[in-house]
């Protein structure tokens, strides 16, 4: 099983461990992060040849564009975009998965700031939920 995870890079190991838990077979996990990966500039670095071969791609953004306050309505059709392209180059069999945005917790931030970004993640992760 090949795995490729894009911008998670805590979890990968027990992604790993989880998932060859359920499936009785081992699992390849390999992260392609960056510290300022948003989901505009992440297309280029999903081609063909990352994907092939893999069961299942996780795409989790949303940091780096939370906090240049990317529009919602421009990050979800950047999404959409990534999800399309993803599916398009990877075989018939790969799932696609996408995690919800998480605002990232950082007390230097003031509460304006910090009630911005909540709010941003909300509306971020309602685009999420429309690519169902």
């Amino acid at each position: 099983m090949g795995l490729r995870l894009m911008n998670l890079h805590s979890v990968d190991h027990s992604l790993a461990r989880s998932l060859s838990t359920v499936t009785g077979r081992g699992a390849e996990v390999a992260t392609i992060a960056g510290l300022r990966m948003a989901v505009k500039t992440a297309g280029s670095l999903v081609k063909t040849e990352v994907l092939n071969g893999l069961d299942a791609v996780v795409l989790s953004f949303g940091t780096f564009d939370l906090l240049s306050f990317l529009p919602a309505s421009t990050w979800g059709r950047g999404m959409s975009e990534l999800v399309d392209s993803v599916l398009a180059q990877s075989q018939s069999h790969t799932q696609v998965f996408v995690i919800n945005c998480t605002a990232p917790k950082m007390s230097k931030f003031t509460s304006t700031y910090k009630r911005h970004l909540r709010r941003l993640t909300f509306a971020y992760n309602d685009e999420n939920w429309s690519l169902v």
